[in-house]
């Protein structure tokens, strides 16, 4: 059963005007019947950032309300788990974040997804380089467990793997913002799982991205040359 599903966007910006902060809707359902079991409607005392597992890309100019991890549950207890940048070492956010003049993005070409492991379940975070924060729904607590984060990074590295695979044509999404192409979300992060692993065939996937001018804002081979600066300095 999927615990939360939102209105709000998969990506936020940075800032969001003042009147997102009183727009948001959370609903708990049964996905197999589809049967609403409750739902949460943020007001006007709510704490902004306060979005249910839902977090932003960037840190703002003040204090990075929307990098806050929330747990909301079915009666309605909202549970603070933290400042994502609580979880994330100073070093790896010089190294590999974007620090900008409208705050530091880490979120790009992360992973975001419930999963069920051993009869219990979680919510996880991890990053383009690897670093994960995982949340266990049932404790309302962070549980970083290497074994836990190894069990899931052996299913993205499965997953990825085949991007190698994809024709030229899968590996490009239409943009409507610029009428041109950006590289496919789904195959970008995982080039980034691959690069990390170091898997063959990764090369391919480098080449084709590399033959068309980017304009997205977060370019993908630019972030597999961050990896491997980190590499090496290691």
């Amino acid at each position: 059963m999927q615990l939360f599903r939102s209105r709000l966007p998969q990506t936020l910006p940075p800032v969001l005007p003042e009147s997102a902060h009183y727009s948001c809707t959370f609903e708990l359902r049964d996905t197999l019947t589809q049967k609403r079991l409750w739902q949460f409607k943020t007001g006007d005392d709510d704490e902004p950032g306060g979005i249910a597992l839902r977090v932003g890309p960037g840190r703002g100019h003040q204090d990075g309300v929307y990098e806050t991890i929330w747990l909301i549950r079915k009666s309605g207890e909202q549970i603070k788990l933290g400042q994502v940048f609580d979880y994330l070492p100073k070093a790896e956010v010089t190294a590999y974040c974007d620090d900008t003049t409208a705050g530091t993005f880490w979120s790009q070409f992360s992973w975001r997804e419930f999963i069920k492991l051993d009869g219990r379940e979680y919510f996880f975070i991890r990053t383009y380089w690897g670093r994960y924060i995982l949340v266990d729904l049932a404790n309302g607590r962070i549980n970083n467990k290497k074994k836990i984060s190894a069990t899931i990074e052996s299913s993205i590295l499965k997953r990825s793997r085949g991007a190698i695979e994809l024709e030229n044509k899968k590996l490009w999404a239409d943009c409507k913002s610029c009428g041109g192409k950006h590289p496919d979300s789904q195959a970008a992060r995982s080039l980034l799982v691959l690069e990390l692993h170091q898997i063959r065939g990764r090369e391919y996937l480098i080449s084709e991205f590399g033959k068309l001018e980017d304009h997205s804002m977060h370019d993908v081979n630019e972030h597999v040359e961050r990896l491997r600066r980190g590499r090496r300095k290691r």
